[in-house]
């Protein structure tokens, strides 16, 4: 069986950089979504808050270990590929592999308030900003899967992992695009629900 084997010692620990800090960007803007939920409290609390934050919080368990997987666990992989083989070769490590700690997603409290608060333009203006958030990392999934393509080592077991990092990505980007639906759709029944309440409350 012929053997084949490429790698790029001079280019791999900058794109491997590149690539744990496109995770990191990800890492903060997932951070900003749950803050921003958490900040909504402020403008609007009650049952249909409530069911927001219970989505988003039933979510966090899978975020986190995404996050794991792009910030710490594949520029880490990278890193010690090629300082296995340059090791070989060349009797030395081209970089320092290192497993960059994630920014921990919490779970955001449920209000305790009774009755409701409903204030539209703030918790339009928050809404606007979560789906940005969305469509931004989005964006950065598709920076992240292209600058994993090119990194330069070929051989068989790197071409397999980049071809499942490739399944990873498109899962997720569907992942977040499906979040980023409901929670819009949601929201905006909310405010059209609510807005009917107003109305028929007219005196």
């Amino acid at each position: 069986m012929s053997l084949t084997i490429t790698v790029d010692y001079e280019n791999i620990p900058g794109q491997s950089s590149q690539a744990r800090n496109i995770g990191m960007q990800i890492n903060e803007i997932l951070l900003d979504v749950y803050r921003n939920v958490t900040n909504m409290h402020n403008f609007w609390y009650g049952k249909r808050y409530n069911d927001i934050v219970t989505n988003f919080n039933s979510l966090v368990p899978q975020l986190n270990n995404f996050l794991e997987i792009v910030v710490s666990e594949i520029p880490y992989i990278f890193e010690k590929i090629v300082n296995n083989f340059s090791e070989v070769d060349i009797k030395q490590n081209m970089t320092v592999a290192q497993k960059e700690s994630v920014q921990q997603i919490q779970t955001i409290p449920l209000s305790t308030e009774v009755g409701m608060k409903y204030i539209q333009g703030e918790v339009a203006n928050i809404q606007n900003a979560i789906e940005s958030d969305f469509h931004e990392i989005i964006s950065l999934m598709s920076g992240l899967e292209n600058t994993i393509n090119q990194i330069g080592i070929e051989y068989e077991t790197a071409d397999n992992f980049k071809s499942e990092f490739k399944s990873l990505a498109n899962s997720f980007r569907q992942f977040i695009e499906n979040l980023e639906r409901q929670f819009t759709n949601a929201m905006n029944v909310n405010r059209t629900q609510i807005q009917k309440a107003e109305s028929g409350n007219t005196i």
